[in-house]
């Protein structure tokens, strides 16, 4: 999956896309493109101007990264097909200024491949932190709102992402958390040999409080 975020850290839905494959096309050198373009000029007033393109117009501006004082993780924790469980988004600050984070959460079904599926949920939260404070926030994620849209592998996909308001610092994470199903127990009855007739008997106990 291509995620793209917006200018506050939140995913760009009509943006992102799924993709099985990423390739990476290189960038051409600017100073080769320019060095070839004065071999091809026709006159030497485009040379000169080609020339002091290269030696002044084409130096890399330093731009000073955003401080990383912050970092969020999603932690992983088991859940049964069809509980009602909470998302634990865990923030650690590294510094000794106070850090407003505005954050986005979302939660999708996903195939065994990676490709998304329906929304489960979506939130967003301002979160306070105090220096050096470390702070654990809660999602609610309601059986009801998933249990009808989980696909084969029983996977739910969560992306946190947000920004730093005083740094200008885009923090995110992912954790795939997979749903838990009732053990299968399979039994062979009979006489296991070639030629010889044999039942095989599967069963599995439904711990839930609706029909399976």
């Amino acid at each position: 999956m291509d995620i793209i975020l917006d200018e506050n850290g939140k995913v760009d839905k009509d943006q992102t896309r799924d993709s099985i494959w990423f390739v990476l096309f290189p960038i051409p050198n600017i100073l080769e493109v320019l060095a070839l373009s004065c071999k091809c000029c026709r006159s030497e007033e485009e040379r000169q101007v080609l020339e002091k393109a290269k030696e002044f117009g084409c130096q890399r501006e330093k731009a000073s990264p955003p401080k990383c004082d912050v970092d969020v993780e999603i932690l992983s924790q088991e859940v049964r097909v069809g509980d009602t469980f909470n998302l634990t988004v865990q923030f650690n600050k590294h510094s000794d200024q106070c850090r407003t984070v505005n954050m986005y959460i979302s939660g999708s079904v996903v195939y065994y491949t990676g490709v998304s599926s329906a929304e489960v949920v979506f939130e967003s939260q301002k979160v306070k932190l105090e220096p050096l404070q470390g702070k654990e926030e809660k999602v609610v994620v309601r059986g009801e709102d998933y249990m009808h849209k989980l696909v084969e592998q029983g996977n739910i996909h969560f992306i946190t992402t947000g920004k730093v308001k005083e740094t200008g610092q885009i923090i995110t994470a992912m954790k795939v958390v997979s749903m838990h199903k009732p053990k299968l127990i399979m039994m062979v009855t009979g006489s296991p040999r070639v030629s010889e007739e044999m039942h095989v008997s599967v069963e599995f106990t439904n711990p839930f409080k609706f029909n399976l």
